[in-house]
């Protein structure tokens, strides 16, 4: 999944981007994408030439989008079974 933003600031390798509006990715319903103002540190692997203000887009990759979902909708539904079973 990629995400667009602006960057925030920057230090060495790691960029802190500010996401743009969660309107682009309602289908998704994931926490980083519900967040409003949310700033994410990314990593500046290849070294770009990046300054506070800049557009860019980064990569999120899809395990980590879908782990996040699990941990979101399925553990809270887990536990309730679980505490509901213990009770």
């Amino acid at each position: 999944m990629y995400e667009s933003g602006v960057v925030q600031s920057v230090s060495g390798k790691v960029v802190q981007v500010k996401c743009g509006t969660p309107s682009s990715c309602h289908s998704c319903k994931s926490p980083l994408c519900s967040r409003k103002d949310r700033i994410i540190p990314a990593r500046n692997a290849n070294d770009f030439p990046l300054e506070p203000g800049d557009e860019v887009e980064f990569y999120i990759a899809p395990g980590k989008t879908i782990f996040e979902s699990f941990i979101v909708l399925m553990l809270p539904l887990f536990l309730f079974i679980l505490f509901f079973v213990a009770g």
